[in-house]
């Protein structure tokens, strides 16, 4: 290793000696149209990681836990308009995957807590199309919660799967998805009656419907589970209504806030490394 950062050590000097400019060291730096190849090369090797990046390069052995209604339709992918009751589940004990994943090295753990399907893995106060609709412990259940005490129990840090594509709001016949409803000023999070949180936070954002259903749903996951060190959006989209998009910006600006150490997969801090497999996706380039 040594030998490899002298040699490009001696290949970049000649390139920066008659270089007329300079750069500050940053997570991202802007190409512009006109510059040349040796340009580039200079404002690449300015490109340096944030700190949450850095953390998660440093977290070099993690676990992918994918479960729902899929493990009992034997499905690939949900339509979104399964019975939250083929969710079958008998027993569950999140000690003994946290256990076995500390015992074989791994440093963090993401749950997948709503895949494309829609079907949520916590208690939602924006949905009944979840695990708060199946016979797991008489519709009690909370797998993200005790996955987040299993997490603190065994030192893992935690990371949420959210999928922003929902065949549920898609297919449903009152679903958000895709309702053409009118951006205007939302209040995240929503006020439940009967469900209040203990995180007094509130944000201000320009958002339809569904950005609105959608950013709620963070807010649940980013403040009521413990901290979150990372933040996965798949950029599968199997099904598309009404020229429904999405808000990043919003998207973004709730997890820096509520969600500081956590880095954001897809379109932000980490990206896929080039193999379309989720496991094999663990890590990927940080530019």
């Amino acid at each position: 290793m040594k030998v490899c950062l002298i040699s490009i050590a001696f290949l970049l000097i000649p390139l920066f000696a008659n270089s007329q400019n300079t750069y500050s060291l940053n997570n991202t730096v802007k190409i512009d149209a006109n510059d040349n190849k040796q340009v580039i090369i200079e404002k690449a090797a300015h490109v340096v990681p944030t700190a949450n990046q850095l953390d998660a390069l440093k977290s070099e052995f993690i676990a992918f836990i994918h479960f729902g209604p899929n493990t009992f339709t034997r499905k690939e992918w949900g339509d979104g308009m399964e019975d939250p009751a083929v969710f079958d589940l008998k027993t569950l004990d999140t000690d003994q995957w946290c256990r076995t994943m500390k015992a074989a090295g791994m440093e963090m753990v993401i749950l997948t807590v709503k895949h494309h399907d829609g079907f949520v893995l916590w208690q939602s106060r924006y949905t009944e199309h979840g695990i708060m609709s199946s016979g797991f412990k008489n519709g009690e259940g909370d797998i993200l919660k005790e996955l987040s005490e299993s997490c603190k129990k065994y030192g893992l840090k935690l990371g949420i799967y959210m999928s922003p594509a929902d065949l549920f709001q898609i297919e449903h016949p009152s679903g958000l998805y895709g309702n053409l409803s009118e951006y205007t000023t939302r209040t995240i999070p929503r006020q439940v009656p009967g469900r209040p949180y203990e995180n007094k936070t509130t944000f201000q954002f320009e958002v339809d419907d569904y950005n609105e259903y959608f950013l709620n749903q963070l807010f649940e996951v980013l403040t009521e589970y413990g901290e979150v060190h990372e933040v996965w959006f798949d950029g599968a989209h199997p099904k598309r209504k009404g020229g429904q998009t999405y808000n990043y910006a919003a998207w973004r600006e709730l997890i820096r806030e509520l969600a500081p150490k956590a880095v954001i997969f897809g379109r932000e801090d980490i990206r896929w490394c080039g193999m379309n497999q989720e496991l094999l996706a663990i890590r990927s380039g940080m530019l």
